[in-house]
């Protein structure tokens, strides 16, 4: 569900093209490979498969949790969040520690 409203939300924004990280795997190759209609979430996929078919320049990716820690730490801020949000040039404190430890590596 997360990875359809990613998907949502930058169909609204005008972000194109994208590309979606996940570290689940089992998604993932659900979504590039098909295969998801007997899934639990299979009509969620096929959402998906529908929005990806119309929008030349999407990819998904398979990544690790230790590849993005921002985003994961993002995953679970917006968990906490009832209100939509984005930032623009700021960042929320936590963020910017990741990012900032990210650039001394």
């Amino acid at each position: 569900m997360a990875t359809y409203k990613g998907i949502k939300f930058s169909l609204d924004c005008g972000l194109r093209p994208c590309i979606f990280e996940s570290d689940k795997s089992n998604t993932v190759n659900r979504i590039v490979n098909g295969g998801h209609r007997l899934s639990n979430f299979g009509h969620i996929l096929d959402e998906i498969d529908v929005i990806k078919r119309g929008s030349p320049g999407m990819k998904f990716r398979c990544t690790s949790k230790i590849a993005n820690r921002a985003a994961q730490w993002l995953a679970k801020y917006g968990l906490d969040n009832t209100n939509d949000l984005a930032w623009m040039e700021d960042m929320p404190g936590g963020i910017r520690y990741l990012v900032e430890a990210y650039k001394i590596m």
